[in-house]
């Protein structure tokens, strides 16, 4: 399944990439709106958050660039990762120059789950099968399983101590 547009031709899978990229920029740029810079545990992990979606937005910028424009949905990704990418910067600048100090929460210890890290290479796996597969469907099912595989790392990596 291709989609015809102004000329140029893009698979499914492509089309899944551009609008889960304006998604991220267009959720950060949402978050900023609603105060979430100045909203968590700690000023360290706000500044890392933000540097990290800042230098994975110039990335996605960079990719999309060398690309080059191929219809509406590469313009949706590029708008969404430059909305993103004023978010992110606005977000550095709270996080450094607006955090109040009485805010400060002690951190929970956590430990690390390694076996968590297993989860990643299968993330990596099934987007690689994503796009070596000729089947649109199959396409964005897997790019969609990979990416909740992915998220779950996020969620399973770390467990919070129980206090004996």
């Amino acid at each position: 399944m291709e989609v015809f547009l102004q000329g140029v031709t893009m698979s499914a899978l492509e089309i899944v990439s551009n609008v889960f990229a304006a998604l991220v920029g267009f959720g950060l740029a949402i978050a900023v709106f609603l105060g979430e810079p100045l909203k968590g545990p700690s000023r360290r992990r706000s500044l890392i958050f933000a540097s990290g979606m800042l230098v994975t937005l110039l990335a996605l910028l960079v990719n999309r660039i060398l690309d080059g424009p191929r219809g509406i949905w590469w313009w949706l990704s590029v708008v969404g990762i430059g909305a993103g990418l004023v978010a992110a910067v606005v977000w550095i600048f709270l996080a450094s120059k607006q955090w109040p100090k009485e805010q400060e929460q002690p951190q929970e210890p956590r430990r690390f789950r390694p076996v968590a890290l297993l989860l990643l290479p299968l993330s990596f796996s099934l987007f690689l099968l994503a796009y070596l597969v000729s089947a649109p469907f199959a396409q964005v099912a897997l790019a969609l399983l990979a990416f909740v595989v992915g998220l779950s790392f996020t969620h399973l990596a770390w467990v919070k101590e129980k206090a004996s």
